[in-house]
């Protein structure tokens, strides 16, 4: 028998929550739309891009009594630099959040996604940290 511990969300938080982002990978916005129609996207395991990539992140966020937080994303390098602001990412009809960006206006190098979702004023982030290659 093997003991496994799981991370189980607290829903009844007084503080926003963002679930890990699932990742999708597509070379072009035409591959990325065939996964958003797909019922049932293969999410990527791999975490490193090619410039010549685009990314999708879906990913589920909560506020307390079942508000929506307010959420921002960015890029930063690996020295926790600002290199993009991110649109707001759009909420889906299954209540997912999902963002889509290219990676060609990145060097090679190492990136972190940061997520923020703030609920009156009380703040959480969720970081992503991928490379990409050239």
């Amino acid at each position: 028998s093997t003991d496994v511990t799981l991370g189980v969300p607290d829903f009844s938080s007084a503080q926003p929550l963002i679930a890990t982002p699932v990742v999708f990978r597509g070379r072009s916005a035409r591959d990325l739309q065939q996964l958003r129609a797909s019922p049932s996207p293969m999410p990527t395991t791999g975490r490193t891009f090619s410039r010549q990539e685009r990314i999708l992140l879906r990913f589920a966020a909560y506020a307390p009594g079942g508000t929506t937080p307010t959420l921002t994303m960015k890029v930063l390098n690996n020295q926790g630099t600002s290199m993009a602001t991110m649109p707001p990412p759009t909420l889906t009809k299954d209540q997912m959040f999902e963002s889509e960006f290219s990676l060609g206006g990145f060097p090679p190098g190492e990136y972190v996604i940061e997520i923020v979702a703030d609920a009156n004023g009380t703040t959480v982030k969720k970081l992503l940290a991928f490379p990409i290659s050239g």
